[in-house]
Parts: C-alpha cells; structure tokens; sequence
C-alpha cells in the first residue's frame, strides 16, 4: 500500500517555507520607514537638506539637496546633491544596487567618486545598508 505522507509532509514544508519567506519579505512602508532611519542615524539630511549647513534647515525639503556648498581644504568644494527619488535632479534613475554601491564603495552609477566628505566609510557593513 502507498502512502500520501511524504507528498503531505513536502507540501505542509513547502507552505511552511513559502509563508515564512513571504513574512520575512518587509514592506513598502516598512522600507521607507527603515530607510528614514539610516538617514536620520547616519545624518544625511544635515547636508543633503536645503539650510541643512545652517541652524534653520528646510525639513519640508529633506535630501532635496544643499543650497551651499562647503570647502575641504586642500580637496575642493562640495555641494551636496539631491538624494530624493526625483528623475530629473535626484536618484530616481538608479537602482537599489546602484544606490548601495554608492554608499559602500562611494563610486556613482556614472563611476564618478563621492569626494571625501561623504561618510560612506561608516555605511560598508553590509549589515548597515541593507535595505531589506
């Protein structure tokens, strides 16, 4: 006599799985509220930010980019760019792996480098910059 267990046992395990992998897989909401806590821990916003450089940063404009830009002696200035997803000024075209490679190697989607003022430095755990 032939028994249904092991195709019940693989179908219940295959659920299991599925279920598991599914529960593990974070949201959207999840992902920006986690992505709105690496910019506020790594302080994205105190130069990505329109007056972020200043006392009275726009916070209705947070990442939109800087509307000064900040001399590293003996390096050359620096203005902060626009991180929103905007096509047209931000990182709207790039992807997430693109987005990470910048902040972990500190080279563009382009192959420009970050200058030197961009902490990417503190960003290389893999651990830090997952995004999921």
């Amino acid at each position: 006599m032939h028994s249904n267990k092991p195709r019940f046992r693989t179908a219940i395990g295959l659920a299991v799985a599925t279920t598991l992998a599914s529960a593990c897989t974070p949201s959207h909401d999840q992902q920006v509220a986690r992505g709105l806590y690496l910019v506020k821990v790594m302080g994205c916003g105190d130069c990505h930010t329109p007056g972020g450089l200043t006392p009275k940063p726009d916070m209705s404009r947070l990442l939109a980019g800087s509307d000064a830009n900040f001399v590293v002696p003996g390096v050359g200035t620096f203005g902060p760019p626009n991180l929103t997803p905007d096509k047209g000024t931000g990182l709207g075209t790039w992807t997430t792996d693109q987005i990470v490679k910048a902040f972990t190697t500190g080279v563009t989607p382009s192959g420009r480098t970050l200058g030197p003022a961009m902490p990417r430095t503190s960003a290389t755990s893999p651990r830090r910059t997952r995004l999921t």
